[in-house]
């Protein structure tokens, strides 16, 4: 079977993504939602992280997880630092943004009150899936390559 599961009135749903999706939508009334509306900006911003963080464990994996030297591993490093900036770089611009989630029903976008990649006063779609992305990419590639990603500027 697959991991993780859920069953909810009699249906199974399986995969991270699609078991938040579905649990959002199934009980709207536990606000603060996860997923943010369509149509909004914050749905925008949540698309886009959502592509970085496939392409963070696409880099991730073809660092740790294959066999390269020599100049292949300095190119496969070069696209993880790489995609690396360009999260920092949508994540310095996101929070500049004001967030939909705080007050998913209201016509103007709170003021960012939280550590969320999406602002708010909970975490999003986003960071259920990107933060053990991340939570598993620094210790492997400290241990299996020596590349230390935290500190710095």
């Amino acid at each position: 079977g697959k991991l993780p599961a859920v069953e909810v009135d009699g249906e199974l749903v399986t995969e991270s993504d699609r078991i938040l999706r579905y649990l959002d939508a199934a009980f709207p009334a536990n606000a603060p939602r996860m997923v943010p509306l369509p149509g909004t900006a914050e749905a925008a911003r949540a698309e886009t992280l959502h592509r970085l963080d496939l392409e963070l464990v696409r880099d991730w994996f073809s660092l740790v997880f294959y066999p390269v030297e020599g100049a292949e591993l300095e190119a496969t490093t070069s696209r993880l630092l790489e995609t690396l900036a360009r999260v920092d770089a949508v994540l310095a611009d996101a929070a500049q943004q004001p967030s939909d989630t705080a007050q998913p029903h209201s016509d103007a976008a709170p003021e960012r009150t939280g550590p969320w990649f999406l602002g708010g006063s909970a975490p999003s779609i986003i960071d259920l899936q990107f933060i053990p992305t991340v939570e598993r990419l620094l210790p492997s590639v400290l241990y299996w390559k020596g590349l230390e990603l935290r500190g710095g500027d």
